[in-house]
């Protein structure tokens, strides 16, 4: 079984990011805290306001890297029976039968299925170059098994 995922999250990334945002929290709460106890002082030079900027840096990267998270999710993996995936446009995770292929389309980053008279499409968008071409390598593969198919029955 063959797996893709269409976002490469880089692990180095996202320590990186969690690192940071640990740093600017911390550093900015207690910088914060320190200078609500002993008077905040409103100028904006020479002021507090270091602190503050502290923790909004923080939460930046915070968001930073657990927005990368998200992205795990997602993946496009087949077998000789099917096909199952989970892409961000799908709501759940999809499985599709190559027995219940009716036709087969192959965009430049989309695959349009028509599936029991139904039509998905599955896009390939955030996928890197190589990781299109298998996939679109194997919808071909389908497509030339089914147009062998009508010619046997024909």
């Amino acid at each position: 079984m063959e797996t893709l995922k269409p976002y490469k999250i880089k692990r180095r990334a996202f320590v990186l990011a969690m690192v940071f945002s640990a740093i600017f929290l911390t550093l900015g709460i207690i910088l914060l805290v320190h200078s609500l106890i002993t008077g905040f002082d409103t100028r904006f030079f020479g002021g507090d306001w270091n602190s503050v900027l502290y923790t909004f840096q923080g939460l930046g990267f915070l968001y930073i890297g657990l927005d990368q998270l998200r992205y795990e999710k997602f993946f496009i993996q087949w077998d000789d029976n099917g096909i199952t995936y989970l892409l961000r446009k799908s709501k759940r995770v999809e499985v599709i039968h190559f027995k219940s292929i009716e036709s087969v389309e192959i965009k430049l980053y989309d695959i349009v299925l028509k599936v029991n008279g139904e039509t998905k499409t599955i896009n390939l968008e955030g996928f890197q170059f190589q990781d299109i071409k298998m996939v679109k390598e194997v919808f071909q593969s389908v497509k030339l098994s089914m147009s062998t198919k009508q010619l046997q029955v024909n």
